[in-house]
């Protein structure tokens, strides 16, 4: 988990908490680990709530 008292706020680091589990459960798929897709699709959900997020505080995302 990387520092959460960054600039950006406790959103932004959640949303990169959950970009770097993504990361390695795509690593993991492409290793056809069980269990995998499943969890790259709810860490896809919660990226675009952590999106969500970062935009209502005031947040700017190059999409």
């Amino acid at each position: 988990m990387r520092n959460r008292t960054s600039e950006l706020g406790p959103v932004f680091g959640d949303w990169q908490d959950a970009a770097d589990a993504y990361a390695v459960q795509l690593d993991a798929l492409m290793r056809r680990e069980p269990g995998a897709a499943e969890a790259l699709a709810r860490l896809s959900r919660r990226l675009a709530q952590c999106a969500s997020e970062f935009r209502e505080t005031g947040g700017e995302l190059n999409d």
